[in-house]
């Protein structure tokens, strides 16, 4: 798995990519059960070949940047109301909303999709696209993920690794 660095503080604990992206989808499912104003932006099963799959889309906005004399494109707040929190600028992740958190954990993973040394297998769990007429971000996801039994019953559900370091 690939490793990544949390914030003090921040609300995804998780140290490999593909935990803290299983952890940030599931925080905004649940956000979006729990938030009855929001819209469903998340749609996500989970099937008995242990693969959360769905896709998503996310509002977003076009900026244009003095400094470097180019565009970029930001997602705007979604779920602003559910907590979330960064984390100190130690973390490998520094956006300060949820829903840029989230885009940025997208494109690490293309990132790392991307390179053989870090994908030797060549999957493409993750897409990620913007539509800059619309101003949506929208992907899809094939997550692999584990099952155990805790001795109390519970059960325990985590990424697997698809992404090597």
């Amino acid at each position: 798995m690939a490793i990544v660095t949390p914030g003090i503080g921040e609300t995804f604990t998780g140290t490999k990519l593909e935990g803290k992206l299983w952890q940030a989808i599931h925080h905004i499912q649940n956000g979006e059960k729990l938030i009855t104003d929001s819209t469903e932006r998340f749609n996500v099963s989970k099937d008995d070949t242990f693969n959360l799959t769905g896709d998503f889309t996310l509002p977003g906005a076009l900026i244009w940047d003095e400094t470097i004399a180019t565009f970029r494109e930001v997602a705007t707040p979604y779920l602003a109301t559910l907590p979330f929190t960064p984390g100190d600028p130690t973390g490998t992740f520094k956006a300060t909303t949820l829903s840029q958190y989230f885009i940025d954990l997208m494109k690490y993973c293309i990132m790392k999709q991307n390179l053989q040394a870090t994908n030797p297998a060549g999957l493409k769990n993750v897409t990620l696209e913007f539509d800059y007429n619309l101003l949506l971000f929208s992907g899809t996801l094939k997550l692999p993920y584990t099952v155990e039994l805790s001795d109390d019953g519970a059960i325990i559900e985590r990424a697997a690794e698809w992404i090597v370091t």
